[in-house]
């Protein structure tokens, strides 16, 4: 209905104008259907997180000073019994784990589940420390790591195995952006680059083997006759 569509679009309100917002898949924020996203808006020295995951079981947050996972700071929305849950943890290496509190770090604010569609507010401190690293988040960059996962443990969330993603460059929560997420392309250059050189190349040397062989005798190149340098 038109009142469940409000609240499903209210977050992406002010996006680019009044609060930083990050979103997957890209482009999602212009037309309000992430499946998963996070916008930050400073009030003050209040630096307000709101997150959604439209299914799974929790909905995380990371700063980190790379787009890659390790060392970074993590924010949960955990959906267990149909309640809404704020957890904080640390991903050491591949691996994440929980942190005994949120304390210090994360204010818990609000949380709900509609429809299978997790929501949660919180607020951050504009400093912290986190496994004995500090965040900056008024006067440094960082990275933006968004995830989502169908699976929790006994004490943590499992693999996200529904979405990962990472910003495309580090940015600063105290200005306001529509933060991209990292680009692919040049990994999908690479590998179509990889693919047209081998078949290229392994065509050639079957043609030269196969019909050059017996014929291209009486040259060579460093003692060796030309069809086998060339193949």
């Amino acid at each position: 209905n038109d009142e469940a569509l409000r609240r499903k679009r209210a977050i992406y309100e002010g996006c680019g104008s009044t609060k930083t917002c990050f979103g997957s898949p890209n482009g999602c924020i212009e037309t309000q259907d992430c499946k998963a996203a996070v916008t930050v808006l400073v009030k003050g020295e209040r630096y307000i997180f709101e997150m959604i995951g439209e299914s799974g079981k929790y909905v995380a947050v990371g700063l980190s000073s790379d787009d890659k996972m390790g060392d970074d700071s993590i924010v949960e929305c955990v959906e267990n019994g149909g309640q809404i849950s704020v957890h904080t943890s640390w991903n050491d290496g591949k691996k994440n784990k929980r942190l005994p509190s949120v304390e210090n770090i994360v204010n818990p604010e609000e949380g709900t589940l509609e429809d299978g569609r997790i929501y949660c507010r919180f607020s951050r401190e504009r400093r912290s420390i986190v496994n004995n690293q500090e965040f900056d988040i008024e006067n440094k960059d960082y990275y933006l790591l968004l995830a989502m996962g169908s699976s929790l443990k006994s004490n943590g969330v499992g693999y996200h195995d529904v979405l990962r993603e990472a910003s495309g460059s580090a940015v600063r929560l105290s200005d306001v952006a529509e933060v991209a997420v990292a680009d692919d392309i040049l990994i999908r250059v690479h590998g179509a680059l990889m693919i047209a050189s081998w078949v290229g190349t392994a065509s050639v040397g079957i043609l030269l083997a196969r019909y050059y062989k017996q014929t291209w005798l009486r040259s060579q190149l460093c003692g060796k006759d030309h069809w086998f340098v060339w193949h």
